[in-house]
């Protein structure tokens, strides 16, 4: 995933899903959720952290490390006090 000031996790997770060659009905399946529900994670750049552990172990895919590595990129641009 490409790095940027605003990681948008619904796109991270969709596009996870992608890389993984796996459909949208397989990842609902496994998660026991509608197709629906899956597209509204997709749109929305913000998720919780239940959902999002039960995605990153469906996918196998830590999404929480992209976060953080996004985090620490963030506060290196900070001035130093």
């Amino acid at each position: 995933m490409e790095k940027s000031e605003n990681f948008h996790i619904g796109n991270a997770i969709h596009e996870q899903l992608l890389k993984n060659g796996q459909s949208v009905v397989w990842l609902a399946k496994q998660l026991k959720v509608k197709r629906a529900t899956l597209y509204r994670i997709f749109a929305n750049p913000h998720i919780d952290t239940f959902t999002l552990q039960q995605i990153s172990v469906v996918l196998r895919h830590n999404f929480a490390a992209e976060f953080a590595e996004l985090l620490d990129i963030r506060i290196d641009k900070l001035p130093k006090v």
